[in-house]
């Protein structure tokens, strides 16, 4: 079992939703283990352009809460692939992308409070693939030092 994580800033100007790379909705067949989608939000206490080299050591103190959904791997299907393009004075793209809505979101089934938070199981995924009280996390997933 593996889960890719996405996350956006809530306090910011911008749409509520998240922003995945086409290619990674394909990770689920080249691990060949049972994949989950990790789609979390942040509130900071800081705008992101005001964010800088300063606060890199420091940026678990700019986050004043977090959220988790944990979604089955095909959910990201429903939302269609988009093509883009573009370039700047230092940089050329060519992506296809697709965004996911946080309006969209599958039923909460369980929930748990973290540090500065909250993972949301949503239907459709085993709560017992993610049950928290039988099992240390840090240990389970070895994130030892990670926030959640």
């Amino acid at each position: 079992m593996w889960v890719k994580t996405e996350g956006f800033v809530i306090n910011e100007n911008y749409p509520l939703a998240w922003t995945v790379l086409e290619n990674q909705v394909s990770y689920e067949d080249q691990e060949g283990k049972k994949g989950f989608w990790g789609l979390g939000i942040y509130e900071l206490n800081k705008a992101v352009k005001g964010i800088d080299s300063r606060d890199i050591r420091n940026l678990e103190e700019l986050v004043l809460f977090r959220e988790l959904y944990l979604v089955k791997w095909d959910w990201m299907k429903e939302f269609p692939p988009y093509h883009t393009n573009g370039k700047t004075i230092i940089s050329k793209w060519e992506n296809t992308l697709r965004y996911p809505k946080y309006n969209k979101l599958p039923e909460i089934i369980k929930s748990y409070e973290v540090r500065k938070g909250k993972v949301n199981i949503t239907k459709g995924v085993s709560t017992r693939a993610f049950d928290f009280n039988r099992k240390n996390i840090e240990e389970a997933f070895n994130l030892k030092g990670v926030p959640f």
